[in-house]
């Protein structure tokens, strides 16, 4: 049996760490398969002296060995007091780093003796009277003797006050709490006594961040006491003697904290990490962090909190782990994102020669769950790994970790993480009972004033009592019912996963977070279940049959100068109908191609279809010819119908092509002799659960997939339809091809009125034709897509009255406002509805009085139509108002699946877990799965936020496209535009914008300068696009979609990924100093500051020496806002007297790279 070191050795030659995993568990770290079956047996054996051996070298490696050092005019400072110092120098002695604590204080309050107990406290702690000094840029400590401070505690008596003193005193308190520290030269301790009574008064202690933290206030008071009652009782001090002090700490920091293992452990796991959390906010963001702060608090009964306890330790973990995991939960079901990362404070003290002293040691873990995990016992294993791997590097300081990883900078939040969360783990400061001294009582008092450093700082405690929950919240962000919400589903997860019956290898959506009422009110508040008797027919053709019988001879078709009555019409069709059942023994779905062009026979093809009950394939002749065989294959088509013109687009097709178009010489068509008469549907067998069409859309997989529509479905949606048939309605205008499912409402919307369905001419240009037509008619129904609408809006307005049903995309609300001034006395319906849930399931109806805010993205989809139910889940539970989630789609409305695709069916239609009875009494157990990203709005309708899989991310941003987008498109030379990502041969990815311009004679530098300036005050810098793209226009789909396949191709020539150099003096001089500062070669105008490596000390050092160079103060704050070499010099020109320097240089040329 090998020895305990050699056993170490061949674990490390095969490239596997051994570590602690706990205190009595070991874990492996490498390849599984470099593990033989000698090697684990002889780690079984020697598990116990493993485990010695690494605790020994773990309490080695925790002992600190800092020595006390002969001071020197300047100290360093330690990372945490640099960043705290950086964000003072930034602000200017702001009070957000104050530590207030408030004591109530009974007895005989003698102020010299609280005077003399404090400073002794401050004499015994160097960094209580140390001021930070700049030097060139650089910060350092400078520590004062105790002759050269001057310390008093101020007095505010309020016994000569007469009335109430409660409003006097809160004054007092604000004002001390928020006075700013001089930290150039303040003592960094403030006392304040508030005399109420003879006997009675209030103690407050105000202490600056950068000399103490949490468990320093304890410290501070522990001694105060000591030394007050030494003073009472005329006796000798005898507080332990100090090692050192925290300048030696601070020194020793700089020189030994530097661990590359631990950086490499942060950079692995903070990879790709989002930059900020996905919380929805009830404000919109600030661009520079706000700390008005309120507090929600909640708590749990004692019986709750035992079984929490003994739930951690059945799993294995601490109560902090477990409580973590639970509210990581929370967070990522509220925000729709399964990475979270929220920041959790350590009191980094593990040395017994560090816990007497004062200062700011604390340090702050970054800890990042990934809630995707399949079980609960495989989420809380991945928490407790978290927890342990955090912990075992948690030596680096936050500091450190920030300016190494090179995370995005923002004056708007804090990096990295913007939740904080603690559970009472000694860190923080949290009192002591009251204390009795000679002849004083001192308590703690809960401060009634706080500031919000963070988004949401949520502190726990939790004991053998109960669960106390305090959710500190920043105003500028959240209301306090949001916060409420969130501690309520906090609480709910708590309580429900202590339920009894719970398996741990169930799934994590097993542990609810709603509760039974909100469940019941999120399944109907999106759903519209109408009561309503409809005179809609079953039937599509019954619907036009209908129509036939009272108005035979009016228009029911017109194209160009052609039309046919509605008693034509029908009777063409039934004709065809008779022959195909005769000749082809068509049934109930069977599905029947019609591959014709936008014209007359498409028409009678269709309504001859239908009446003969089988089901119509659109193939559109202008499709591609691959496209058409794999849907003449997949579909199994046996019957086409088409006009003779197309059949070169059908050269492998094996069936029978029934031609239908008129004959050239006057001839009879081979149809015209069969009768006239419609064809009862109980002969037919048809039911309408049949199918009535099957459209093929794209696929995943890169095939197209079709979606088979029943009769039921294409009837609901119509009956809708038939609500923008307003009066004066003239004709619905079809516009785009048969294959786009959106084809449906026009197609169909006249016949509900008895009106005439009108094509317009294919051959001609799609916009020039809906200008014509929208310009000839005085009200008609239109369906478009977004696209479509943006190539009409710079037309001179129309005044018609129209019913513009726009669908298939994003409604942006920019061009909304463009379609407004183009069309100012229409009706426009914003659609929206997959083609599995049979053309649209909710919508949303404005006209010209409508008020777009500036921020908002996008129209709302609306709401739910009849007989549909619409619902948002996150990750299979529903989302709660106002949160982003899947839609699911529910009702009349779905489609019966994918043809001849049962897999596919069963993976997008799953089981309706919140199953619901229909208007026919029937149970609707499925729900279509949509792909689709939604949130509630506060007025009850839904707005569409984007692709599930689609989200962009770009360096850790979330990204939506279509919010550049509206900002581009809102520009005044802008006619339209299509933002996408694209991947360069180097794996960077970056936003490109394709514009099309209103004016082809501007020339495409100018313009797109122009754009990009504009931009500028839209758009934060990371959603600034890397190129633009100057198009004619933008190349469409037959569904009038933007086909990104005709799209320019990306390469570096066309991006603006460009070096240009620096040209005028003052240009020159600044790129100098960022080259001295970041020790580079090259600095280009549109290099970004921080990209490049700059941290917050360089960008003091930066300031300093602009300040010194050019004679311009830059704000540190502006730096943020300015990070590039170009905005910067623009900035300090602006403020630069004109003679000082010259800004003059040749024109910029931009080199490839």
């Amino acid at each position: 049996m090998m020895d305990l070191n050699t056993l170490i050795s061949q674990l490390a030659s095969l490239d596997i760490t051994i570590r602690l995993d706990g205190e009595d568990q070991l874990k492996l770290v490498g390849k599984k398969e470099n593990l033989t079956t000698e090697l684990v047996e002889s780690i079984k054996l020697k598990k116990a002296e493993v485990i010695g051996l690494l605790k020994k070298k773990r309490q080695q490696a925790n002992q600190v060995t800092i020595k006390a050092r002969v001071r020197k005019e300047k100290e360093p400072l330690s990372f945490n007091q640099a960043r705290v110092w950086f964000i003072d120098r930034m602000k200017g002695h702001s009070s957000e780093y104050n530590m207030p604590q408030l004591f109530e204080v009974k007895g005989d309050c003698d102020l010299d003796k609280i005077s003399h107990a404090f400073k002794a406290v401050i004499e015994r702690h160097e960094v209580l009277r140390t001021v930070y000094v700049e030097e060139n840029g650089e910060p350092y400590q400078q520590i004062r003797a105790m002759n050269e401070v001057e310390f008093n505690v101020s007095l505010h008596d309020l016994r000569t006050k007469s009335g109430s003193t409660k409003e006097d005193k809160q004054a007092i308190i604000e004002q001390e709490v928020n006075q700013s520290f001089d930290l150039t030269k303040d003592l960094m301790l403030k006392v304040t006594f508030i005399r109420e009574q003879d006997d009675y008064g209030t103690l407050l202690l105000n202490i600056h961040h950068i000399a103490s933290d949490g468990w320093s206030m304890d410290v501070i008071m522990q001694e105060f006491f000591e030394c007050y009652n030494a003073a009472s009782q005329c006796t000798r001090l005898q507080l332990p003697k100090l090692n050192f002090q925290y300048a030696d700490y601070a020194h020793w920091q700089r020189e030994h904290v530097s661990d590359s293992n631990q950086l490499k452990y942060w950079q692995t796991q903070l990879a790709g990490a989002p930059v900020s959390h996905s919380l929805p906010l009830d404000f919109e963001r600030p661009n520079n962090k706000q700390f008005s702060a309120k507090t929600v608090t909640g708590g749990l009964p004692a019986d709750i909190s035992d079984r929490l306890l003994a739930l951690a330790k059945t799993l294995k973990l601490t109560p902090f782990m477990l409580l973590h995991g639970v509210f990581s939960l929370v967070l990522s079901r509220y925000s729709n994102n399964q990475d979270i990362l929220v920041g959790t404070p350590i009191a980094n003290r593990n040395d017994h020669e560090l816990q007497p002293l004062i200062g700011f040691f604390a340090n702050t873990l970054v800890l990042r769950a990934d809630t995707s995990k399949a079980s609960i016992s495989e989420y809380f294993e991945h928490i407790r790994s978290v927890h342990l791997e955090a912990q075992a590097n948690q030596d680096l300081p936050f500091e450190q970790i920030v300016e190494k990883l090179k995370v995005p900078r923002a004056t708007a939040h804090t990096p990295l993480f913007q939740i904080m969360f603690t559970a009472n783990n000694g860190v923080e400061q949290h009192g002591s009972p009251a204390v009795q001294l000679d002849t004083l009582e001192i308590a703690p008092v809960e401060s009634t004033s706080s500031q919000a450093k963070f988004d949401l700082d949520v502190n726990l405690k939790i004991d053998s009592d109960g669960v106390v929950l305090n959710w500190l919240y920043d105003t500028s962000l959240f209301n306090e019912a949001s916060i409420a919400r969130l501690n309520d589903y906090f609480c709910n997860l708590l309580v429900n996963i202590t339920a009894v019956g719970i398996a741990f290898d169930e799934p994590l959506k097993t542990i609810k977070m709603l509760g039974d009422e909100e469940e019941k009110s999120l399944c109907s508040i999106f759903a519209n279940r109408s009561d309503e008797v409809t005179n809609i027919p079953l039937y599509i053709h019954q619907i036009f049959e209908k129509q036939a019988a009272l108005y035979p001879s009016d228009a029911a078709l017109v194209l160009g100068d052609d039309s046919l009555s509605y008693s034509e019409l029908n009777n063409k069709a039934n004709q065809l109908a008779h022959y195909i059942i005769e000749h082809y023994r068509v049934k109930p779905d069977t599905v029947i191609g019609l591959c014709t062009p936008r014209s007359i026979e498409m028409v009678i093809g269709i309504l001859a279809i239908l009446k003969s009950g089988g089901a119509y394939i659109p193939l559109d002749p202008e499709a591609p010819i691959n496209r058409l065989e794999h849907m003449i294959s997949d579909s199994k088509l046996e019957l086409i119908l088409g006009v003779g013109s197309v059949l070169e687009k059908l050269p492998k097709f094996s069936g029978t092509f029934l031609p239908i178009e008129d004959s050239q010489d006057n001839q009879q068509n081979i149809y015209d002799i069969y009768a006239k008469d419609n064809l009862p549907t109980e002969k037919l067998g048809l039911q309408p659960d049949h199918l009535a069409y099957v459209i093929y859309t794209s696929g995943s997989t890169g095939k197209p997939k079709g979606v088979m529509v029943e009769h039921r479905s294409v009837c609901n949606y119509l009956d809708t339809v038939r609500t923008y048939m307003t009066d004066g309605v003239q004709a619905s205008i079809v516009s785009s091809t048969l294959n786009f499912d959106a084809t449906v409402t026009s197609l169909y919307a006249a016949w509900l009125i008895g009106k005439p369905l009108t094509l317009l001419n294919e051959q001609e240009h799609i916009f020039d034709e809906l200008l014509v037509s929208m310009s000839d008619m005085e009200k008609a129904i239109y369906k478009v897509t977004p696209a479509h609408l943006e190539g009409l809006v710079s037309n001179t307005p129309i005044l018609s009255e129209h019913i513009v049903v726009v669908g298939g995309e994003q409604f942006s609300a920019e061009l909304a406002k463009q379609a407004i001034n183009f069309l100012p006395n229409a009706t426009f319906i914003n659609e929206y509805g997959p083609t599995e849930a049979t053309v649209g399931c909710s919508g949303y109806q404005f006209n010209s009085s409508a008020v777009f805010d500036n921020k908002q993205i996008s129209v709302p989809i609306g709401t739910a139509f009849k007989n549909t139910q619409l619902y948002i889940l996150n990750h299979d539970e529903l989302s709660p108002v106002g949160t982003v989630g899947e839609l699911y789609i529910g009702g009349d409305c779905l489609a019966r699946g994918y043809l001849n695709s049962t897999e596919l069916t069963a993976q997008r239609f799953i089981d309706n877990p919140y199953c619901q009875t229909n208007r026919s009494g029937q149970l609707r157990e499925r729900l279509y799965r949509t792909g689709d990203l939604v949130r509630s709005l506060p007025d009850g309708t839904l707005e569409y936020v984007g692709r599930i899989d689609n989200q962009v991310k770009i360096r850790g941003h979330r990204i939506e496209l279509d919010e550049i987008k509206a900002a581009i498109c809102s520009h005044n030379l802008v006619s339209s535009a299509y933002v996408d990502v694209t991947s360069l041969p180097n794996g960077e990815s970056h936003i490109v914008a394709y514009t099309v311009l209103k004016d082809a004679q501007f020339t495409e530098d100018d313009v797109i300068e122009q754009i990009r300036v504009s931009l500028v005050d839209e758009l934060p810098k990371y959603m600034m696009p890397s190129g633009f793209i100057k198009i004619d226009e933008l190349p469409l789909t037959l569904n009038g979609k933007v086909d990104q396949t005709q799209l320019p191709e990306l390469s570096m020539n066309n991006l603006t990924l460009t070096y240009v150099p620096p040209s005028s003096e003052l240009e020159c001089k600044v790129a100098q100093a960022w080259q001295t500062l970041l020790g580079l070669e090259r600095v280009g105008l549109r290099d970004n500051f921080f990209v490049l490596g700059g941290h917050s000390l360089l960008l003091v050092k930066l300031v300093k020496e602009i300040e010194v160079t050019l004679g311009v103060k830059v704000p540190i704050s502006l730096m943020f806002e300015l990070p590039d070499l170009e905005s910067l010099c623009a900035y300090i020109a602006l403020n630069t007297a004109p003679e000082s320097v010259d800004v003059t240089g040749e024109d910029v040329e931009s080199f490839e790279i």
